[in-house]
């Protein structure tokens, strides 16, 4: 098994200052883990399965042990060797206007050389799909953390 890179990102409407600070206060005021529910789209339009995946964040420094970093790791609720489990780190990189909250890390395709092959056919698009549906979650959690709705 090979581990897969995955690395997405999505828009928010706040100055990366701003979004930075307030990811932080959103994602360590509590206990440090949440759930959501995904739909994973096998094909799409066609066939889907809805899977609760739990989500914990903690802070770590960076490889050059310089910065802070707050990674992230999900796994399907209950955990399962039929499903990834992601680690990586999420961050507000600056944009023209505005930011966009981004994710990057890797996951272990499950199931062997099986999960392999599945992977390369529509696994990197269910796990890349998923990746981008928790971050807008992440990101409507934060706007309503923050009292602010998305223009």
């Amino acid at each position: 098994m090979k581990k897969q890179k995955l690395d997405v990102e999505v828009p928010i409407a706040l100055e990366p200052a701003t979004a930075r600070g307030a990811l932080t206060q959103m994602l360590f005021s509590g206990t440090h883990t949440f759930s959501i529910r995904l739909s994973l789209d096998f094909i799409p339009g066609d066939f889907a399965i809805e899977k609760d995946v739990a989500v914990s964040v903690y802070l770590a420094r960076d490889e050059a042990n310089v910065n802070d970093e707050t990674r992230l790791f999900f796994e399907a609720v209950p955990s399962s060797e039929r499903f990834p489990k992601f680690s990586g780190t999420i961050a507000v990189d600056a944009a023209d206007r505005g930011s966009y909250l981004h994710l990057y890390g890797s996951y272990d395709p499950p199931l062997g050389k099986i999960g392999d092959v599945f992977d390369a056919v529509v696994g990197r698009r269910i796990a890349r799909e998923s990746a981008q549906a928790l971050l807008v979650d992440i990101r409507e959690r934060l706007l309503r953390h923050m009292n602010y709705s998305e223009l």
